[in-house]
């Protein structure tokens, strides 16, 4: 896929995200970024929200996951976040069967 331009908007939604981590994956080095929405409950909007985002930064190239991280979890919430492979973490801890389905190529 041929890497696209966004609007002045999608960059100003994409900085809005809780966190931006760039780092690299651990197994095959390649460079990722990981978009995270940050909450005490994890609603669906976050889940809704880190999704956007993360597939702004990938219409430009860049190899972006999304994440969500909660304290608590509304069911609709994990649903919708499995449904989405958006990464989940509870209390700081990250669900690594999420990882696993959004890191899946």
């Amino acid at each position: 896929m041929e890497a696209q331009t966004i609007s002045e908007a999608e960059l100003t939604q994409v900085l809005a995200a809780d966190l931006l981590w760039g780092s690299e994956e651990r197994n095959t080095k390649k460079p990722i970024v990981l978009v995270m929405e940050a909450s005490w409950l994890a609603e669906a909007s976050d889940v809704v929200r880190a999704a956007a985002r993360s597939a702004i930064l990938r219409r430009i190239g860049l190899n972006a996951l999304a994440v969500v991280g909660g304290k608590e979890w509304t069911d609709e919430a994990r649903k919708l976040a499995k449904q989405s492979q958006v990464i989940t973490t509870t209390n700081g801890r990250v669900d690594r069967l999420s990882w696993e389905l959004a890191t899946q190529t």
